[in-house]
C-alpha cells in the first residue's frame, strides 16, 4: 500500500526535546519518518467503515472479521489484517530549478526492496521477471556531493537540472550525474502509483543516505500555531507551539498482510486471500479513489493522504 501525502501529516510523537514542540514519528535508529502502524489501521477501518454507511456503534460483521471487534467485544477474536508501519520512500525538497525534486537514497530503496521480497515469498510479486534496473542502486555507494538523475538520453526532461549540470537543492548544490538506474525507477514506481501524477522523470533524485538523512532531519514542515482570546482578540499566554509535519507530495509505503480470519461464518472471507482482496480490491465507487486521514489535525487540514493499494 502506497501513502502520497495530499496535504501537510502531522502524526505526532509526543511532546518534543529540542526545538519543536510537538515532532513527528521517527524510527529510533535511523531517524527516518514513519507513521505508527495503530493510527493506519484505525484510519483504513474508519475508511471502510465510512464507504459501508456505517453508524458509530453498528455491528458490522466483515469490519469485525477484518479489524477486530471493538472494545466491547474485544476479546472475542482478533483481527484477520496485520499493518506493518508506514516508511518513507521519496521526500520533497525544494529545488532551485523545478520547484522541488522527489529524493531517496539506497539504504531506503535497499529496505524497499526487502519488504518486496518479503511478499514475493508470501505469493505477492511486485517486482516481476526480468528484475527492473533500478535494483542495482540499492547496493550503489554515491558520493555526498552528487545526485543521480535520469539516464543521459533523457536529461532534457529533467526539470531539476540547473546549468552546468548542477542542482541545487535548498541551499546545497550538487552534481548531477544522469543514471539510466534512476529512469527505470522513475518508471517503476509510476506502473505502481496508478491516479497518482508524480512526473517522477522529470523530478526524481537519488542522492547519498547521508544527504538523504539530513535533509528528512531539517527540511520537514514546521508551524506555528496559536490559540487567540475570544474576549482581547490576543494570544493566549503560553499558547505558542510548534508543530512538525511531512510534508505534501511525500511518498510513504506499507506492508499490508492477512492471516485466516479467526472469525467463522462471514461469506467471502474465510482465508486469508480473501481478506487482502477485500482491502485491494474493493470496488464499491464509494471507496476509489482511496483517500484516508492520518495524524492529528484534520479540521485544520492535515493528514489527507491518497492510498493506492497495489
Amino acid at each position: 500500500m502506497f501513502l502520497y501525502a495530499e496535504t501537510p501529516v502531522h502524526a505526532g510523537s509526543g511532546s518534543g526535546v529540542a526545538g519543536i514542540d510537538l515532532p513527528i514519528q521517527r524510527e529510533r535508529f535511523t531517524n527516518l519518518p514513519i507513521l505508527q502502524p495503530s493510527g493506519l489501521k484505525g484510519a483504513l477501518r474508519e475508511f471502510f467503515e465510512n464507504g459501508k454507511g456505517l453508524l458509530p456503534g453498528h455491528l458490522d460483521p466483515e469490519i469485525f472479521t477484518i479489524f477486530g471487534p471493538d472494545e466491547r467485544k474485544a476479546s472475542e477474536n482478533a483481527g484477520a489484517l496485520c499493518i506493518e508501519e508506514a516508511r518513507l520512500l521519496l521526500f520533497p525538497v525544494r529545488s532551485l530549478k523545478g520547484v522541488f525534486a522527489y529524493t531517496t537514497c539506497p539504504i531506503v530503496l535497499r529496505r524497499f526492496y526487502r519488504d518486496l521480497e518479503v511478499l514475493k515469498h508470501l505469493g505477492q510479486d511486485l517486482i516481476g521477471s526480468p528484475l527492473p534496473d533500478w535494483l542495482s542502486l540499492t547496493t550503489e555507494s554515491i558520493p555526498d556531493d552528487q545526485v543521480w538523475t535520469i539516464k543521459p538520453a533523457e536529461i532534457s526532461e529533467c526539470k531539476i537540472l540547473s546549468h552546468s549540470e548542477k542542482i541545487t537543492l535548498e541551499e546545497f548544490t550538487f552534481t548531477a550525474v544522469p543514471k539510466g538506474q534512476v529512469s527505470s525507477l522513475a518508471e517503476w514506481l509510476d506502473s505502481k502509483l496508478s491516479g497518482v501524477t508524480l512526473d517522477l522523470a522529470a523530478r526524481l533524485a537519488v542522492m547519498s543516505d547521508n544527504t538523504f538523512r539530513d535533509f528528512v532531519e531539517f527540511s520537514t514542515e514546521v508551524i506555528t500555531r496559536t490559540r487567540i482570546d475570544d474576549e482581547k482578540g490576543t494570544v493566549v499566554k503560553g499558547a505558542l507551539w510548534t508543530e512538525e509535519h511531512l510534508p505534501r507530495e511525500s511518498v510513504l509505503y506499507c506492508l499490508l498482510l492477512s492471516c485466516k480470519p479467526l472469525k467463522s461464518g462471514v461469506t467471502g472471507l474465510s482465508t486469508a486471500d480473501e481478506v487482502l482482496n477485500y482491502i485491494t480490491n474493493n470496488t464499491t465507487p464509494a471507496l476509489r479513489p482511496a483517500y484516508l486521514w492520518l495524524g492529528g489535525n484534520q479540521t485544520v487540514g492535515r493528514g489527507l493522504v491518497h492510498v493506492v493499494f497495489s
